[in-house]
């Protein structure tokens, strides 16, 4: 039953209708326009999917989230997102997470701060990804470490913003698993 749910959420979800007529659309441009048009679209998406969270996030009563300054709340849910981009592309489609990369530096470069956010989004990947397990998958320490990064020196409840940021986490890590499925039929890059 749980398979049927999810398989009847998946067809009659909009965002999910969308990204499946993007993806199509990609199939038929030129290798390497698809790569280039795939990294935006997943910049896009890591964009407002960050956003989405961000808002829900503060706006619910007893949000451990309340209190943090939109902005910074949402640049790091971003960094979270933009990395699960990565840690899913990388492997089996590296030229789309090659793509993803020269997006948001492209971005970086534009802000006029580049190599400082370059370089802090660089050790937070990495930080990310030693505290991320797979194997596992008890991400609490991934939820610390970016609940760290959130709240600096400020006191905040470790369970219930880990909680939070691990289920953000793990929703993109399935919406990127399905759309890297989704682009099966793309060519690979030479």
């Amino acid at each position: 039953m749980n398979h049927l749910k999810h398989f009847a959420k998946k067809v009659i979800s909009k965002e999910y209708r969308q990204l499946c007529k993007q993806v199509e659309a990609l199939k038929t441009l030129p290798i390497d326009d698809a790569y280039d048009k795939a990294g935006d679209m997943l910049h896009q998406l890591c964009i407002r999917k960050a956003a989405e969270f961000v808002k829900d996030a503060q706006a619910r009563d007893e949000s451990p989230f309340r209190d943090l300054h939109e902005h910074d709340f949402f640049h790091e849910m971003l960094i979270v997102d933009l990395w699960m981009a990565d840690k899913v592309f990388a492997g089996k489609r590296k030229a789309v997470a090659d793509s993803l990369h020269k997006q948001y530096e492209r971005v970086f470069y534009l802000s006029g701060h580049a190599d400082k956010s370059l370089e802090e989004m660089r050790r937070k990947f990495e930080m990310y990804s030693d505290t991320w397990c797979d194997i596992t998958g008890h991400q609490d320490e991934f939820g610390l470490a970016v609940s760290k990064n959130l709240f600096g020196n400020r006191e905040f409840r470790a369970p219930h913003t880990s909680f939070w940021i691990v289920w953000h986490a793990d929703e993109m890590k399935k919406l990127f698993v399905e759309i890297r499925k989704l682009m099966k039929g793309l060519k690979s890059k030479a």
